[in-house]
């Protein structure tokens, strides 16, 4: 527990007048910090470099420059080292200005300049090697090594006292000013990789990852994923042998967030239960990774306030765009009061109200008449981005076909030159560019491969540690990561839609999908790890059906292969088994604001300190609760149901208290009683039981219950609730004129849920029967029907819209004292929900067993 205190003397105990005579106080403190920091997303049990490390520094620049074109090309060896040494290592920021000015002074002419994430600067920068160099003098061989300990230190270490011990005992040839001098930087964070993967890894050709970077033009990633140079297969011969059965020490081991492992647990424990009912192990074990949903970084007017920063540019400029039409950038200040531009409305700005395709002008109060055509067809893959999205006349989409774009429409050098001044002007990025410049899809037939491989397989490192765990337990199965996008484009395609705020079946049903997908794929091409595809994918594209397909070429091999009346019969069964992970509370202990005494504060400011007198805090957080019987004054049997705080389950614990203590101090502290017991100790958040009506319940705390009944509707109504929460702009006019039509019909279906199937809100039913929902608008309507099915879903619902409050349904307050806990029966559900025990919680033998 206390392994990171480095001790000097073994033998001494640790009092508070010894602690700096028995503790190394700054190898402690050292330790302290490393246990916090992650290890390397690539390596496990290797410790991360500090984000400003010159290693590191140099490595994000080198990465960010193999993403640089400039007059098309991706830049030398020579050239890059040229831009580090001059600009890199002299200046903390660096602009495409100052490059295109450097390699002018160098005789290089630049006509396009291109890559940089947000167009003129860029996010990677050398600074701690500008700051040590100051300092110091210089920085090479004799030196790199002090510099990286020193930048570890300033990351470790906020208290000054020990910096400047750790520096004057390390390195006594620095004089007392550089020593000040360096006192005063100031670093922090962490980056996600080891020195051991960018310097100590080497490749089939013996070169390390930085080698690679600096040698040739791929980027990270590509270097990593590039079977030639074999880095993944020595990453994965470097994976700790695991023991057959995984342990949760195992998960604890994989570079993620502690939700991740939570996660990844549950279903390494899903997994095992599963093989136990098979009694086998499974053919096939298949991962998904969700897609990480990232939260969006700006506002929804950020398409609007891009393009007027760019016009306002290039209105300013004295070289303009060629072609420049100033028109459009008045138009552009006409939408200030609609910054949610419409797809076709942000095309036409940032085609500068032309066609991409032929240059020819487009009318913005026409843009009903004109098309929006993806680029690269989406018989090859599906992309959806504006990367991928042109605007253009109708006549020129009818021609394109579903062709790439200069295959099939004559573009004049012209055209060419005003897509390069497109992407000058950041209107366009280098991959809109790319796509459009593209005369064929494959070069090659390992092009095909790995086309298809990059659509298929997952990459992720985390995909492959948890393959490889599950690889060494269930070594007669074949495990395989698949995208999580084709799960996606499969409920596109078949209009399976996800509704996550009805019930909680989506996540069964994407397992399924999942299956289907990874069989049909492993059947048809046999070894799901063997990219052999090339006679599929000639055969593909030489059928003018595929053609037509619009999710891509697995999804047009899939579609072949699958009955999808039978999976969809199978998606609408009503038996999915659901069990919910159950939490201990565990953090802070209560809510952190000081109240005074008006608020009736239940926490005492400080030991002996009247919360009547003094105020205090409020809401104390429970770990678990326990259920306990005791015989009253009167010898009659009672029982009680009550939290735990979080305070207290730590001296439980660490046996400074007692369960039994706790009850006596608080909840029995003024009453007379005698035999109590503890029934049931540890009950968790989400325990579910059947009340005294028969309905089955669950615990988020030792007062407050939800239902814990899945919605269940049908497949019209799905597809109604899908079409109502869905971005209008990503709608047909024939969808959303369906769900408006239908909202009468969604309220009048989900008000006769309520009254069949919830009669714990009997009341809230007959509070609706009185409002009229009818007469609302749109929105009114739409949040009410949000707020009907988060009441059968969750317990509680926002029906302000109609009338009632933001929190209806909620069930808090509750006692659960001795009539409420003797007509209710507890279910211990196992980890998929197929096993479980019900029993009173009287102490009687359990009611029933399955």
């Amino acid at each position: 527990k206390w392994a990171w205190l480095e001790r000097k003397n073994n033998d001494e105990k640790i009092y508070p007048w010894t602690f700096d005579e028995v503790i190394d106080v700054d190898k402690t403190a050292e330790n302290f910090i490393r246990r916090m920091t992650s290890k390397c997303t690539y390596i496990l049990n290797e410790d991360v470099i500090p984000k400003q490390s010159i290693l590191y520094s140099k490595f994000c620049v080198l990465n960010e420059l193999n993403n640089i074109r400039i007059n098309e090309r991706k830049l030398s060896k020579d050239t890059k080292k040229l831009i580090i040494e001059k600009l890199f290592r002299e200046k903390k920021k660096v602009t495409k200005k100052m490059i295109i000015n450097l390699l002018t002074t160098e005789g290089i002419k630049v006509e396009s300049f291109s890559g940089l994430s947000d167009g003129e600067n860029f996010t990677s920068n050398m600074i701690s090697y500008i700051d040590l160099k100051r300092i110091l003098g210089k920085i090479d061989e004799s030196n790199l090594e002090k510099c990286e300990n020193i930048i570890y230190w300033i990351t470790i270490f906020e208290e000054k006292n020990i910096l400047k011990r750790k520096l004057e005992n390390k390195y006594k040839d620095l004089t007392q000013l550089q020593i000040k001098q360096i006192l005063k930087l100031k670093y922090s964070g962490w980056s996600r990789l080891s020195k051991k993967l960018l310097i100590g890894l080497k490749s089939n050709d013996g070169e390390s990852i930085m080698e690679k970077l600096e040698n040739t033009k791929e980027n990270f990633m590509q270097i990593i994923n590039n079977k030639e140079y074999g880095y993944n297969k020595k990453i994965e011969e470097l994976f700790p042998k695991e023991d057959k059965n995984i342990k949760y020490e195992d998960i604890e081991a994989i570079p993620t967030s502690p939700s991740n492992k939570r996660a990844i647990w549950q279903a390494m424990r899903i997994v095992k239960e599963i093989v136990k009912v098979m009694k086998k192990n499974p053919t096939n074990i298949y991962i998904e990774f969700a897609k990480s949903e990232e939260k969006e970084k700006k506002l929804k007017d950020a398409r609007y306030k891009k393009l007027l920063k760019i016009y306002d540019n290039l209105e300013n400029q004295i070289k303009e765009l060629k072609n420049y039409d100033r028109n459009v950038y008045f138009e552009l200040k006409k939408q200030q009061s609609n910054k949610e531009l419409t797809d076709k409305l942000y095309l036409y700005f940032i085609q500068n109200g032309k066609s991409l395709y032929s240059g020819k002008p487009l009318n913005i109060d026409e843009l009903e008449n004109y098309e929006i055509d993806h680029i690269i067809p989406q018989s090859y893959k599906f992309i959806d981005s504006m990367d991928n999205k042109a605007l253009v006349l109708r006549s020129e989409n009818q021609n394109k076909k579903n062709m790439l774009l200069r295959e099939t429409l004559n573009i004049g050098n012209e055209q060419i030159t005003w897509w390069k001044n497109l992407v000058e002007a950041g209107l366009i990025n280098e991959v809109k560019y790319g796509r459009l410049m593209r005369t064929k899809m494959f070069e090659t037939n390992d092009e095909k491969e790995k086309f298809v491989e990059r659509q298929l397989v997952e990459t992720r490192q985390i995909t492959k540690y948890v393959a490889k765990l599950l690889t060494n337990e269930y070594q007669t199965s074949n495990v395989f990561a698949i995208r999580a996008e084709l799960s996606y484009l499969f409920r596109l395609k078949y209009q399976i839609y996800k509704n996550r705020n009805i019930n909680n079946y989506h996540h069964a049903h994407d397992a399924y999908i999942l299956s289907i997908i990874g069989n049909t794929l492993d059947k048809k091409w046999k070894r799901l790890g063997e990219f052999k595809y090339n006679d599929y994918i000639n055969k593909y594209m030489k059928n003018e059906e595929s053609r037509k397909e619009k999710y891509g070429i697995i999804l047009g091999m899939i579609n072949k292969n699958i009955n999808i009346k039978t999976i969809r019969k199978a998606i609408n069964y009503k038996d999915c088994f659901i069990s919910r992970m159950p939490e201990e509370g565990t953090g802070k202990f209560y809510d952190q604001t000081l109240y005074g005494v008006e608020k009736k504060p239940v926490i005492s400011l400080k030991q002996n300190k009247s919360v009547e007198k003094y105020g205090g805090y409020s809401n104390e957080y429970k770990a678990y609760f326990i259920i306990f019987e005791y015989d009253n004054n009167k010898g009659k049997k009672e029982y009680q149901l009550i939290g735990i705080p979080i305070q207290i389950a730590y001296m439980i614990k660490d046996k400074k208290m007692t369960e039994k203590t706790y009850i006596e101090q608080t909840f029995l502290q003024d009453k007379q009683f005698k035999n109590l017991k503890i029934i049931r100790s540890k009950i968790l958040k989400n325990q579910e039981y059947i009340d005294e009506n028969g309905i089955v319940m669950r615990f988020c705390s030792d007062t407050e219950v939800r239902t814990a009944k899945e919605l269940i509707v049908n497949e019209k109504i799905q597809r109604l609730i899908y079409f109502m929460n869905t971005d209008e702009n990503k709608l047909t006019d024939k969808k959303i004129t369906e769900y408006e039509n239908n909202l009468n019909y969604i309220y009048e279906y989900l008000l006769e849920k309520i009254k069949k199937e919830y009669s714990i809100f009997a009341n809230i039913y007959k509070k609706l029967l009185v409002k009229d929902f009818y007469n609302l608008k749109k929105e009114n309507k739409k949040l009410t029907i949000n707020g009907l099915i988060d009441l059968m879903k969750t317990g509680q619902g926002n029906l302000k819209a109609i009338g009632l409050t933001d929190r209806e349904g909620r069930k808090s307050g509750i006692n659960f004292s001795t009539k409420k806990l003797e007509n209710l029966e507890l279910i211990d559900k196992s980890v998929t929900g197929m096993y479980e025990r019900r029993y009173k919680i009287n102490g009687m033998e359990n009611s029933s067993n399955k």
